[in-house]
């Protein structure tokens, strides 16, 4: 018995995460928009609407690919391990009589998934949709098979899930290398693919180099470095000239070029004028490098970067919040870039913005002060030195004059005094003596006197 194995479980709750595909949402999420368009009449689960069109027994199946892209692509999985595919087949089950009560007679079921080669060739179901039964249909291969569907997964002994088709063993797939190629090679959904192939080609041949071109100008965009809404005013040139005096200050940003044109751009409401917004997209380039490269020769025409920022009103102008960074021709599947067309409605003009410079002051400052201690440290270990020198030089000579001049001293002194003492002359020194000498001879004399009975 030949099995078409169909991977229900893997888009069941989150759909798939290809944003290329246009069945992107939740096979549940499908299945309830499925049951609002039939009216609501089935009210039984997804499973159980499957098992109405993929019995467990034998079925008719019509298969075809309608893209004519057919390659096997290759992604990398989480694990690491490289998985092979085929984008977009399509499952229509065949209507039997007994699912009449469960879909409407006008309305046919189909299945839109992907080939999925691995331990077996599987379908990895991503889309469920109705067709009109009346319409005709092409490139199909009619199989019998019996379809093991997989709505929940299983644990191999190694712990690795896997889908759960039901059946002891896989084999027998319908879906063979030989059966794909087939289908892949000769089954069109239109009745002359050559013609279709060839204008394919043409058109591949086109998206090819825009995506090349796309990669080129991602390499020219532009750092924003600050968005803002601005409430603006707008007069007419004739309004403004009448009282240029008194609205000049109100110029939107103080910029003489808003003056220019036919309409008067103002930051303020005056008599007269209409409010309408404005977005001010401020792009920070260093003034003396814009000028050095200009459209004509020795500095002549405008600057390039100018004429490179009018690219932007050519064609679709988009703004992100980050650098788009193409991959061989796409942008990543995370990126979204929404793009703008500006036509007439802009205007360049340019400010001279002063430097900050209080980081430059801060640091002047402080290597100023780093630099006077450095002096001043330096001279004090010179000034220390030379002193030191020059008290090694003058001490010997100072020392020996001093000593000299002590001793002349010292020796003055004992002369005089030797000379007072002689002379008497000091009555302050004679009166001592004199007092001394008695103090000394008052005893002697005492006994003196009583020796002799007096």
């Amino acid at each position: 018995m030949a099995y078409l194995y169909l991977n229900f479980v893997d888009n069941l709750e989150s759909g798939s995460r290809n944003p290329n595909d246009l069945y992107n949402t939740s096979l549940n999420e499908q299945y309830d928009a499925l049951k609002r368009k039939i009216g609501g009449t089935y009210s039984g689960t997804l499973q159980e609407f499957i098992a109405h069109y993929c019995p467990i027994t034998e079925n008719e199946y019509y298969l075809s690919l309608p893209s004519f892209d057919r390659g096997i692509r290759t992604v990398v999985n989480k694990n690491g391990k490289e998985n092979k595919y085929i984008n977009n087949i399509i499952i229509r089950p065949t209507k039997k009589k007994y699912v009449r009560n469960v879909l409407p007679e006008n309305y046919e079921l189909i299945l839109i998934g992907d080939v999925m080669f691995g331990s077996v060739i599987s379908v990895l179901i991503k889309g469920i949709d109705l067709i009109d039964s009346s319409i005709e249909k092409f490139g199909e291969m009619r199989v019998v098979c019996t379809a093991a569907c997989a709505f929940s997964k299983t644990l191999l002994r190694n712990g690795t899930p896997v889908p759960e088709y039901g059946i002891r063993e896989l084999h027998n797939s319908v879906l063979t290398n030989d059966f794909v190629d087939e289908l892949c090679n000769e089954l069109y959904p239109i009745p002359n693919p050559s013609e279709a192939l060839k204008t394919f080609d043409e058109w591949q041949r086109y998206i090819d180099f825009r995506k090349y071109y796309l990669n080129k100008q991602s390499e020219r965009c532009e750092t924003i470095s600050a968005v803002e809404v601005s409430d603006s005013y707008m007069i007419s040139r004739e309004a403004y000239r009448r009282n240029e005096e008194d609205y000049t200050p109100f110029l939107l940003d103080g910029i003489s070029q808003f003056a220019k044109g036919e309409q008067v751009i103002l930051s303020k409401e005056v008599t007269g004028a209409e409010s309408f917004p404005l977005i001010r997209i401020d792009i920070d380039k260093n003034r003396k490098e814009v000028l050095r490269v200009t459209t004509g020769k020795n500095g002549k025409g405008k600057p390039k970067f100018e004429a490179d920022l009018n690219r932007y009103t050519r064609d679709a102008m988009g703004l992100s919040a980050t650098e788009p960074r193409y991959v061989n021709g796409n942008l990543p599947k995370e990126f979204r870039f929404y793009q703008y067309v500006l036509g007439e409605r802009y205007l360049f003009t340019s400010i001279d913005i002063e430097p900050d410079c209080d980081a430059i002051d801060k640091k002047f400052e402080k290597n100023c002060k780093i630099a006077e201690k450095s002096i001043e440290d330096k001279y004090a270990s010179i000034i220390a030195a030379e002193l030191n020198r020059f008290m090694n030089a003058q001490t010997p000579t100072v020392t020996a004059r001093y000593t000299k001049q002590f001793d002349e001293y010292v020796s003055a002194l004992n002369n005089a005094f030797e000379n007072k003492v002689r002379a008497n002359s000091d009555k302050e020194v004679q009166k001592e003596f004199e007092k001394s000498v008695r103090e000394l001879t008052a005893p002697i004399e005492r006994e003196y006197d009583k020796a002799s009975g007096l």
